[in-house]
């Protein structure tokens, strides 16, 4: 299959999940790293509030909520060093602004001298302007209140990217935007979503992918100097944008009306829901007709609630809209890789689901032409605890992926780390026909346990996905996208090179004892539908 060939509607559809909506008339627009990203937001930010009346700017709206907002200046490895131990892997994080980056006329939200946060005082002027600001970021109760959350499962980093949100929350607040904590996740997960939705009144841009607010989660496609973040967004337009206008409302909703929780803050109280934080009204977001010719389907993860205890710890109640969970990411991503003819390309920076390795493992065997090429880190998160992803990545690949198959079965598998980058883009490419954007991992927390948001897309009338897979291919290997147009050109080029290290297949063999299992699926790679508690440990 090339590039040019243009598939059928029904073709493209085949590779659609049946548990979700599909919304045409759309257009999707993928965006690399968050130079890309961030100037794509500048723009849409700029089209609401720009009326002098505050009640000509009634109507517009914007939302965000994130895993980690960095938006009130603070650096965590300073945080961080307070409660835990520090690595080598360390990023400052001075905030984000509106200032061109030198010499590239990009615009990230980025100030560093002061470590103030030009996107803190947009969101707070366009607040003042009248028109509807909200902001979620995630926080733990669970693991704040742990005494010894510094010393236990990984957690220092996590009560210093919680601090930091905390941080930016309370200087939101400050500034006249409504901004709650997201307490509703699991209490072994999170609430990482990363999602921002921008209407004037008129037209709603919606964004969702892998990017937090977070200085260091900027870079330029090029990767230079020490710009060593890569991700994916995607910018989606027409109908679905209403999807991601749902999902942060059932998310505001649950916490406003949930428990009453407050956070002590640089020795402070803050209160978690204010008095009289407004209601989110349900709205049907305006959209301009004729978008686009593109389908897409929003893909969430909401997880179950099935507690042993101790009931001492804050247990977020069962969500309403799905108190046994739901698990759409899994279902497209499955439907996907079952429906793959010809390849399927999964970027992630964990690829620890033996579940999903074993999907694309039945591929293998079923169809002979099917290759499967997979990239993930060739750097370590600095914002991550010391994980064992040696001895996960053994078992979901040799035990979830090769299982079974033979050496030309084994050969049609290429792995690969991106030399020098942190590799964080969370994306699935099959066939040139479907594609999947999003803050879900190629893991169990992500598919049964995070609250996750993304979307899927094809374009039966055109080559959105082909493009697509051309400037994210071309990203890694170093070449144009013109020159990757022919699909089998290239997948020829897919080999060691000065961006990519090859991972061998099988990878050394490394398998868990019953502690480090238990420790795996109870924290680090937990899954929602099995009941839990901090016991289980």
């Amino acid at each position: 299959m090339e590039t040019g060939r243009r598939p059928s509607t029904s073709a493209a559809a085949d590779y659609f999940t049946s548990s979700a909506q599909i919304f045409t008339g759309c257009s999707v627009t993928p965006l690399l790293d968050g130079a890309e990203f961030t100037a794509a937001l500048a723009d849409a930010l700029e089209r609401v509030g720009r009326a002098a009346d505050p009640q000509q700017n009634a109507g517009q709206v914007v939302l965000v909520a994130g895993w980690w907002l960095g938006l009130a200046g603070g650096r965590f490895d300073v945080v961080r060093g307070r409660v835990g131990a520090l690595d080598r892997w360390i990023v400052p994080s001075p905030g984000f602004c509106l200032d061109p980056w030198p010499d590239t006329g990009s615009i990230p939200f980025h100030d560093p001298p002061d470590e103030s946060s030009g996107l803190l005082r947009l969101l707070a002027e366009k607040a003042r302007a009248g028109v509807d600001v909200r902001v979620l970021g995630w926080v733990s109760p669970a693991i704040l209140r742990l005494s010894r959350s510094s010393r236990v499962l990984g957690a220092a980093h996590v009560v210093a990217i919680n601090t930091l949100t905390l941080r930016s929350l309370r200087a939101l607040r400050a500034g006249g935007v409504q901004a709650l904590p997201n307490t509703i996740a699991h209490l072994a997960g999170s609430s990482h979503s990363k999602i921002v939705l921008v209407s004037d009144g008129r037209n709603t841009i919606g964004f969702t992918g892998g990017i937090d607010l977070e200085l260091s989660r900027w870079s330029r496609p090029d990767h230079a100097g020490d710009q060593v973040w890569h991700d994916v967004v995607a910018m989606v337009e027409g109908p679905a944008v209403q999807s991601i206008h749902d999902h942060f409302r059932s998310m505001w909703e649950a916490n406003r009306t949930g428990p009453r929780r407050s956070f002590r803050v640089d020795g402070q109280t803050m209160v978690g829901v204010p008095p009289g934080t407004a209601p989110m009204p349900a709205r049907v977001m305006p959209v301009l007709q004729d978008r686009g010719s593109h389908q897409v389907q929003a893909l969430r993860t909401l997880p179950a609630a099935r507690y042993l205890g101790p009931r001492w710890l804050p247990t977020p109640r069962p969500l309403s809209e799905a108190p046994s969970g739901l698990f759409g990411y899994r279902d497209a991503i499955r439907r996907a890789i079952a429906s793959a003819r010809r390849y399927a390309y999964v970027e992630d920076p964990l690829l620890w689901s033996a579940e999903v390795m074993g999907w694309l493992n039945q591929g293998l065997r079923r169809h002979p032409s099917l290759e499967v090429i997979m990239v993930t880190s060739g750097r370590p998160d600095p914002h991550d605890p010391a994980l064992p992803h040696r001895q996960y990545l053994c078992e979901a690949v040799n035990h979830g992926l090769l299982a079974g198959l033979g050496p030309a079965e084994v050969k049609r598998v290429a792995a690969f780390r991106r030399a020098g980058v942190v590799v964080h883009a969370k994306t699935v490419v099959v066939d040139d026909l479907w594609a999947c954007i999003g803050s879900a991992n190629i893991a169990q927390r992500s598919l049964y346990t995070d609250i996750e948001h993304g979307v899927s897309f094809v374009d039966p009338d055109g080559d959105l996905v082909a493009r697509y897979r051309a400037r994210l291919w071309a990203h890694h290997l170093g070449v144009a996208p013109a020159e990757i147009v022919d699909l089998e050109a290239a997948i020829a080029l897919w080999r060691p090179g000065p961006n990519l290290c090859r991972i061998e297949l099988p990878v050394p063999e490394n398998r868990m004892t019953r502690r480090q299992r238990r420790r795996y699926e109870t924290i680090n790679d937990c899954d929602s539908r099995r009941r839990w508690s901090p016991r289980l440990l």
